[in-house]
């Protein structure tokens, strides 16, 4: 994204090109990330998942924070509580302690 697009969005933003020392060659950063992705897929053991929600809370920063939830056109309200095994985020509302999974969603902090 351009700065301008950037500087047009409603919450902070950053990319790639404002915060590296030098110019990236997508394909090549593409390419990197695949293999990461399939190494890590590869190497993956389901006895993990329980350090791996552990060490995502430690980088959570809304973990326990008032947040809303954007769906779509839908908003719900409640208080980031992690994500599940499976990593649905868990979100507590008035009616508990839910867990969302879509393929789209957004958490903002809420006000």
């Amino acid at each position: 994204m351009q700065d301008e697009e950037l500087r047009s969005l409603d919450q902070p933003v950053t990319s790639l090109n404002q915060v590296s020392p030098r110019a990236l060659d997508r394909s090549r950063l593409l390419a990197a990330t695949i293999d990461a992705v399939t190494r890590a897929v590869r190497e993956f053991h389901p006895a993990a998942v329980a350090a791996l929600i552990e060490e995502f809370s430690r980088y959570d920063a809304h973990h326990g924070k008032p947040v809303s939830l954007l769906a779509g056109e839908r908003r719900i309200d409640g208080v980031s509580r992690g994500i599940t095994e499976d990593g649905q985020l868990r979100l507590e509302t008035g009616q508990g302690i839910e867990a969302f999974a879509a393929a789209e969603i957004s958490l903002r902090p809420r006000d």
